[in-house]
């Protein structure tokens, strides 16, 4: 795995937008031991920057003040990311709850708490209810009367 991908690699795992260079430079050299004091280790380092430009994973500074400039080649302090690390969220499809749940429809529920109230609504929709003959809401042939 090359200094660019180990780069890379680590610049996908990192949760902000803005990475500082230290932590992806620390990246390239686990996967080399003798990068950390090879003569060459900016050089490669710079090579390794330009190559997450090119490949459109980081955009590097535009200022001066975004530079080290105490040695050649110039490295960035740090590099912003250019996709997003969090995979956006699409609102959950409309759903019709049954009455029991209806609440439901009126909280922000997380993902997890819809998988578990899905298969409940599913199976409060799908199992048809038993009444008791007693209850005063369904009406039965001996409580209906008929007007002459």
């Amino acid at each position: 795995m090359t200094p660019a991908e180990r780069m890379a690699l680590r610049l996908a795992q990192h949760g902000r937008r803005r990475v500082d260079f230290d932590l992806l430079a620390a990246a390239a050299d686990e996967g080399d031991s003798s990068l950390s004091t090879s003569p060459h280790r900016r050089s490669i380092l710079a090579a390794a920057a330009g190559e997450l430009a090119e490949r459109n994973l980081a955009t590097l500074p535009k200022g001066k003040e975004g530079w080290d400039t105490g040695a050649d080649p110039p490295l960035p302090r740090w590099v912003a990311r250019t996709t997003d690390p969090r995979p956006r969220q699409t609102p959950p499809a409309p759903r019709a709850w049954v009455p029991a749940l209806s609440f439901a429809s009126r909280l922000r529920l997380s993902p997890a708490e819809r998988q578990l109230l899905d298969p409940i609504n599913a199976q409060l929709r799908d199992t048809p209810t038993r009444r008791s003959s007693r209850s005063p809401n369904v009406p039965t042939s001996s409580t209906v009367t008929r007007s002459a």
